[in-house]
């Protein structure tokens, strides 16, 4: 039985906190979408932490029940031979339930897989009368808009789940630099190896050039996943060029003040880690923390306010090291 709309309300705004920073705006659209929108919708999700997608399937589930909207999960594996087969279990996992997680594996929606799924929309349309949510990585879904063109127009949004960056430590006494290797701790978990990392760097590459006219929300990911990769990798001359040149004019066009915070954030994690420490100490202040104030982001703001308490004791204990005499020779 569903509950009432402030209880459902209620819900969505608890799971929400429970989330990664950088999932909170994401999931609070795909459950009001999920909720609120039509019973036929066709959702995308790049999620390509298996940890953080199953921490926001289950607090996506939580709120649909909620709401009375069961849910049942549809993995793609070997069991699934086709599109055929995979049209067949869709069909019959939309009469069972309203919401159908399709849980996507590397490769699975090739191109051509993609055209037969097209193909196929009208009669999922119409028999598959449910809310399908097709959780995929980067790759698949940057394969849509070309090889599903009319599908890709049916989409009802293209969503993103991606790790929090870990919080950088605190500069030991003493230094004025974070030690190294922090920052790109700080910036990407990513257990990837650098071999596999720098190939995903040529294939984002490779496809925005190869589409510069892609719509702004599939652009949103791979744009935020090439400056983390470039930092996790230790390319921070590449990682500041990309963030400033690229990522940060984009989430300004887009009228992003957070996801432009974020940006401005990261700029600064570089710069004080190169020992700029009043710019980065700047940026802060006056570029960063007024956006969290702003949109009510208390734990953002805390984050960043413990932040400038480092650059601010680094600037002291720099200052204080300059005003020493010189040791006698």
């Amino acid at each position: 039985m569903a509950g009432s709309a402030f209880s459902i309300e209620q819900a969505r705004l608890a799971e929400a906190r429970h989330l990664p920073g950088p999932c909170h705006d994401d999931f609070l659209r795909l459950t009001r979408s999920l909720i609120h929108g039509p019973p036929f919708q066709w959702l995308l999700v790049d999620a390509p932490d298996e940890g953080v997608r199953h921490q926001v399937m289950a607090a996506v589930d939580t709120v649909l029940h909620r709401a009375g909207l069961a849910t049942n999960r549809l993995p793609l594996s070997d069991k699934i031979l086709d599109v055929a087969m995979l049209e067949e279990r869709l069909v019959k996992n939309a009469r069972r339930d309203p919401v159908v997680h399709v849980i996507g594996r590397a490769g699975w929606l090739d191109g051509a897989r993609w055209e037969a799924l097209n193909l196929r929309r009208e009669r999922l349309a119409a028999e598959a009368r449910a809310r399908l949510v097709f959780w995929l990585d980067g790759e698949a879904i940057a394969l849509a808009p070309r090889h599903a063109p009319d599908l890709w127009a049916w989409r009802g949004g293209v969503y993103a789940f991606l790790p929090e960056a870990r919080p950088a430590p605190s500069p030991a006494v003493g230094e004025a630099r974070l030690s190294p290797g922090a920052f790109r701790d700080a910036q990407e978990a990513d257990n990837r190896s650098i071999a596999e990392r720098s190939r995903r760097v040529v294939a984002i590459r490779t496809w925005m050039e190869g589409h510069p006219d892609a719509p702004e929300e599939l652009k949103l990911a791979p744009i935020d996943e090439l400056g983390r990769l470039l930092a996790s990798l230790g390319d921070l001359d590449e990682a500041l060029a990309h963030w400033r040149e690229v990522e940060l004019p984009f989430h300004r066009s887009r009228g992003d003040a957070r996801a432009g915070a974020i940006t401005m954030g990261r700029i600064a994690d570089v710069l004080q880690e190169r020992g700029q420490l009043e710019e980065a100490l700047r940026i802060r202040q006056e570029e960063e923390l007024p956006v969290y104030e702003r949109l009510g982001d208390g734990r953002a703001k805390a984050m960043t306010m413990g932040k400038i308490a480092d650059a601010l004791q680094a600037l002291k204990e720099e200052k204080a090291r300059l005003r020493l005499p010189e040791p006698p020779t």
